[in-house]
């Protein structure tokens, strides 16, 4: 074991611009992750507050009485994702509209009757608008007494089509970075065998089984794919540190405020460089030891 460290120590220390070129490709994948999943996951808590304002209007139709109405609403409670129900009457919609354009009462002296129908605001649970909302919407417009149904289909949709497509490039920027890295990775150790190839053929000669020998370029792969993913990290961090925050100030909610990443994806970026080391070690040594 120590042996091994040693050895890939020393290594590093003889091949210093070839360890280099490979930590810089190892934490530029890493850096890239690293501000791919900062937009995902500051976009996604962005969406989540959009999201709990969410809310369907539902338009009854005329009827009398309070059965008729306790009989929708124990319909409308009956469909999952529904998560509050808000009995909002014509009187009260009127008078709110009264308040709201004020400057055009006016207008309401016209009218002989209310013209507004009684309505329920119904409140979404977040996790079932990236679902099928529209077999929601469908539930809801088949309930008897139910006149129409007013949701922003449009905002859903385009938010469930951006969630979407920021996971498809997450996947796809770092399946590109990953195999870069592993291949750069790859091209080190086999320089670094290749230069050890007499010193490598000798020990096999006297009996050196393959794990003694491969010993110190998984660790030297290690010591790559750590360093990378912390140097990746830390630019990440400091760069989220010194971004200005006016220059996203009119895009966000006031009270919105970015978070870094936590340590499980820290950890999990990390450990990700790991294996882009060991698979990079473990192709260039199956190619040319045949291990």
């Amino acid at each position: 074991m120590f042996y091994g460290l040693e050895k890939g120590i020393s290594d590093i220390k003889n091949h210093k611009f070839l360890a280099f070129s490979t930590i810089t490709t190892i934490s530029f994948a890493a850096l890239i992750i690293s501000i791919f999943m900062l937009i995902f996951v500051n976009t996604g808590k962005i969406m989540d507050s959009f999201k709990k304002n969410v809310k369907i209007m539902i338009y009854l139709k005329p009827g009398d009485g309070e059965k008729h109405f306790l009989n929708i609403e124990s319909e409308i409670s009956k469909i999952k994702g529904i998560e509050g129900i808000n009995f909002i009457s014509k009187e009260k919609a009127l008078n709110n509209l009264k308040t709201t354009a004020d400057s055009y009462a006016f207008l309401f002296k016209s009218f002989e009757k209310n013209p507004l129908p009684d309505a329920y605001q119904v409140m979404i649970n977040p996790e079932y608008l990236t679902g099928d909302i529209k077999s929601m919407v469908k539930k809801l417009k088949n309930i008897e007494g139910v006149e129409d149904i007013l949701y922003a289909q449009k905002w859903i949709e385009k938010f469930n089509g951006i969630f979407s497509l920021l996971k498809l490039l997450a996947i796809a920027v770092g399946s590109i970075f990953f195999a870069a890295s592993i291949f750069f990775a790859a091209n080190t150790i086999r320089l670094v065998v290749y230069s050890r190839r007499e010193e490598i053929e000798i020990m096999r000669l006297v009996g050196a089984n393959d794990t003694f020998i491969t010993a110190p370029f998984y660790i030297q792969s290690l010591i790559y794919g750590i360093l990378g993913g912390i140097i990746g990290i830390l630019i990440t961090y400091i760069s989220f540190k010194i971004m200005p925050t006016d220059i996203l100030r009119g895009f966000l909610p006031d009270t919105f405020t970015m978070d870094f990443l936590n340590l499980k994806i820290l950890s999990e970026i990390v450990f990700g460089s790991i294996l882009v080391g060991w698979f990079g070690c473990f192709i260039s040594l199956k190619q040319f030891l045949k291990v």
